[in-house]
């Protein structure tokens, strides 16, 4: 069963499939974002190496950042009239988020290498490179696949579910910011 979903999740993140194709499911939803929010905060905390303080903080960003995701997307819906489409789209937003986290944590290890004492070394320096490299790579690969995402549920153009992509990420950005 799980492998069933991760592989329908995986064919959007590779754009053979799109959201109106996934299992409508509330409790997946939840799933998903509890998930989405335990992988943010851990990633969060590991990075900043801060005190047990800053992971009550960082989990509540976390909540709020999904929280965020539910009200844009209801409302990008809504003023199209697919407001029925948000269980799907949602969930496919989490699940993908949830993909990139995960394919994120092996940069959150190399990171603390990456540091400027350690950058003599020719070695790390060409590390540091693929580090940037697939860094950007994995960014650029969520907006799109956000944006497909978007183009499907909105039934819009490739541009208008771009600037809709935009829109999230604005919000997300704003959402973090504010609550940091």
């Amino acid at each position: 069963m799980l492998h069933f979903i991760f592989d329908r999740y995986w064919d959007i993140c590779l754009f053979k499939d799109s959201p109106e194709n996934t299992p409508y499911s509330i409790s997946l939803m939840v799933l998903s974002s509890i998930l989405l929010i335990l992988l943010m905060t851990i990633e969060w905390d590991y990075s900043y190496f801060n005190s047990s303080e800053d992971l009550i903080n960082n989990a509540f960003i976390s909540i709020c950042l999904v929280i965020s995701y539910i009200i844009y997307t209801y409302l990008t819906l809504y003023f199209k009239g697919l407001t029925s489409r948000l269980v799907q789209t949602v969930t496919s937003l989490y699940c993908i988020n949830i993909i990139i986290h995960i394919l994120v944590v092996p940069l959150l290890i190399i990171a603390p290498y990456l540091s400027l004492i350690n950058l003599r070394n020719p070695l790390l320096i060409f590390v540091g490179i693929l580090y940037l490299f697939f860094s950007l790579g994995l960014s650029v690969w969520q907006f799109v696949i956000i944006a497909h995402i978007y183009k499907f549920a909105l039934n819009t153009t490739a541009i208008q579910s771009v600037l809709a992509a935009f829109g999230l990420m604005a919000v997300n950005v704003l959402t973090v910011s504010f609550l940091q």
